[in-house]
């Protein structure tokens, strides 16, 4: 998922960073330290908010699928939200639902922290470990 999330970022690097050499080859010698400085800070930022973004989508992606995980347990298939994807949860059904209402619980207590300008590397590890302690059958 990281790395996804970091092509991602990537992409908005690059583009970010060819507007930038444009800009530089029309500023004069003595403004180009400034300007650099200045597009550098604006593409750490925009990819920082590109990235955050993106890994918030995915885990909120995540925490919809085991909530849907535990709709199927519930024996509650009518709340599901992934309906298209029906066979598939139902392949990876088994966990406890309060097993799965505490993943869901993880997934969004990481989504908060990202407010908080967390390591998103960290996080997911956290996350990861967290998860696999609460699943465990």
């Amino acid at each position: 998922m990281l790395t996804a999330v970091r092509a991602r970022g990537e992409v908005v690097r690059a583009q970010l960073k060819a507007r930038a050499d444009e800009e530089l080859e029309l500023v004069p010698r003595k403004e180009r330290k400034r300007v650099e400085t200045e597009w550098s800070e604006r593409i750490r930022r925009a990819c920082r908010r590109v990235e955050t973004a993106a890994l918030d989508l995915a885990l909120q992606v995540v925490a919809l699928w085991y909530a849907d995980l535990a709709c199927l347990a519930w024996d509650a298939g009518e709340l599901i939200r992934n309906v298209d994807r029906r066979d598939a949860l139902e392949s990876d059904a088994g966990p406890d639902p309060q097993r799965l209402r505490a993943a869901v619980e993880a997934v969004e207590d990481t989504r908060l922290r990202f407010q908080l300008n967390v390591s998103e590397d960290l996080a997911c590890e956290s996350l990861a470990y967290r998860l696999e302690r609460l699943l465990a059958a």
